[in-house]
């Protein structure tokens, strides 16, 4: 084969090469708002420590206090529920889904302040069922068929 040939079947060939087009946006419902999920949990979600405010609409027993973290590029995260402290597993699902544990937590007794004991298990108990969450640069909030059961704030 000849060099001028063997240019001619090379340019024939780039000829057939389809053309580049614009990427298509997703239109799939909801895909802004899961893009928008995946941004802010990678941002500020995952950077806060969040401290459980009020457990089924009633504020936490007093002298009692317990945080969640999320742990930054792993779907681990940790925390306290007030007596014992906790790590486990979570899977986050669409925009605002997720699902949480098994978890894995350390066993101490705690005396005090009388109900402590009760509150974590109830606690421990809604981490593990929750199914939805939302979320605001001070608030974070599961949700179990659509009813706020765990709600933290951003701890400075």
């Amino acid at each position: 084969m000849t060099i001028r040939s063997a240019s001619a079947l090379l340019l024939a060939l780039t000829g057939c090469a389809e053309p580049k087009r614009d990427p298509v946006p997703d239109s799939r419902p909801y895909a802004a708002e899961v893009r928008q999920a995946e941004q802010d949990w990678a941002t500020w979600i995952v950077g806060t420590r969040w401290s459980l405010a009020r457990i089924e609409g009633a504020p936490l027993i007093e002298g009692t206090s317990a945080e969640l973290s999320f742990k930054p590029e792993e779907t681990w995260m940790s925390g306290s529920a007030g007596c014992n402290s906790f790590t486990g597993s979570y899977i986050r699902r669409g925009a605002a889904g997720i699902e949480i544990g098994p978890l894995a937590v350390t066993r101490k007794f705690c005396q005090s302040p009388q109900g402590i004991m009760q509150q974590e298990s109830r606690i421990l108990y809604l981490l593990d069922t929750a199914d939805s969450y939302a979320a605001t640069r001070d608030t974070f909030t599961l949700f179990i068929d659509a009813e706020p059961v765990l709600i933290y704030t951003a701890k400075p």
